[in-house]
């Protein structure tokens, strides 16, 4: 994400794995890449770890930590611990409401809530809003049998578009 003036860049290899039928453990290695004019090119591995809990059929909780160490990357640079902890409750067969709390180490608590509509099985739509960023954000899902093709789009006030895309496979 960003431009020529600041951009921000993450790869990650991730593993994870089912415990239980109702209980989901994963593990995510990040080098993280920040380039900007004023600091030049800065390069920093990282570490995400989340677990996945479904209590009912309808109802998936979820919780994240991105970089659990937090560091600094340069004198006035630093990578904060984000901790998120979130809720999808499936109205109908095509339809969730979503709704996540999280928490950056620097900054105040924010909510994000959305909604989710399964255009038809292996193809979602959805939208959501972030109350304290007054963010907007738009994305597709695309779920095939092994395979899963995301897209996204979040539109800030101040900043602007940014864009997101993500490729994932499983066995």
């Amino acid at each position: 994400m960003g431009d020529s003036e600041l951009n921000e860049q993450l790869l990650g290899l991730s593993y994870s794995r089912k415990l239980t039928e109702r209980w989901h453990l994963g593990l995510q290695f990040d080098l993280l890449s920040y380039r900007s004019k004023i600091s030049g090119n800065i390069f920093s591995p990282s570490l995400e770890l989340g677990t996945i809990i479904k209590p009912t059929n309808d109802l998936t909780v979820g919780f994240h930590v991105f970089n659990p160490f937090g560091k600094a990357l340069t004198g006035n640079s630093y990578s904060e611990t984000l901790v998120r902890l979130g809720a999808s409750y499936n109205v109908s067969e095509k339809v969730s409401i979503l709704a996540e709390v999280q928490k950056f180490q620097l900054l105040p608590v924010t909510l994000n809530v959305g909604i989710s509509y399964q255009v038809i099985e292996q193809l979602a739509i959805r939208t959501g809003y972030q109350l304290q960023g007054n963010q907007f954000h738009v994305g597709i899902s695309y779920s095939g049998e092994n395979i899963g093709i995301h897209g996204s789009t979040a539109v800030h006030n101040s900043l602007g578009l940014s864009s997101g895309a993500g490729v994932s496979y499983a066995k």
